[in-house]
């Protein structure tokens, strides 16, 4: 679709030139690129990019590790993967190059008297559940940020999938900050509903990530 033809060039650039660099250094006819992403990203990104990337280079085995922010960034630390698509990165040891903004929005039950208002003060989400990721997840790092920002402190409820998280917000077990990206298609279906909040929400983007030192694909 047309999102996925905004980012798709760039990125699978960067994907070529991994692959060209992995064939050439590689033994035999057969090399691979280890590719890692973040939970939203191997959902949503990943599937896509990784179609056009074999199409182009089937001669190169793809292997894709899809885990929360803290395994993805800790296997490229190790050189356990070549490249990861996730969010921002930290100082240590790894860099990205930013390539999608990725819009975060307030998810809740389509029933849900919040998500019917014009706009919602930040202070009445304070009294619903909050369903979260696990430990070590980005989406929740982001929505404790959130939280203590605006001196909330809800009940918290903790799921391991943003698939379960959609589908508790649907049953209307609580609310949560997710990825656009991740939600849009149960907001077109009406299975999920947008909360307007009257203060601004985190600002996120998606990057190509790739360890700072030591080998990598292309050189």
């Amino acid at each position: 679709g047309k999102v996925f033809a905004s980012y798709a060039a760039d990125v699978i650039g960067l994907l070529d030139q991994g692959a060209r660099a992995a064939r050439e250094a590689a033994d035999s006819a057969t090399s691979e690129l280890r590719i890692g992403a973040v939970t939203t990203a191997g959902e949503h990104i990943a599937p896509q990019l990784m179609q056009t990337f074999a199409a182009r280079h089937p001669e190169v085995a793809l292997s894709v590790d899809v885990g929360n922010r803290e395994r993805v960034f800790e296997r490229l630390r190790t050189h356990r993967s070549d490249l990861a698509i996730g969010g921002r990165p930290p100082d240590e040891g790894i860099v990205g190059e930013r390539f999608l903004d990725n819009p975060i929005v307030v998810i809740a039950a389509p029933d849900d008297p919040l998500a019917k208002a014009r706009r919602v003060r930040v202070e009445q989400l304070g009294s619903r559940p909050w369903l979260l990721r696990e430990e070590g997840s980005g989406t929740r790092s982001m929505t404790e940020e959130f939280l203590a920002a605006h001196d909330l402190h809800p009940p918290i409820r903790t799921l391991g999938s943003n698939g379960a998280i959609k589908q508790a917000a649907r049953a209307g077990l609580g609310v949560s900050l997710q990825s656009r990206l991740a939600t849009h298609l149960e907001v077109e279906l009406g299975l999920l509903a947008i909360i307007n909040v009257d203060v601004p929400l985190p600002r996120r983007q998606w990057y190509v990530i790739r360890p700072a030192h030591g080998p990598r694909p292309w050189e």
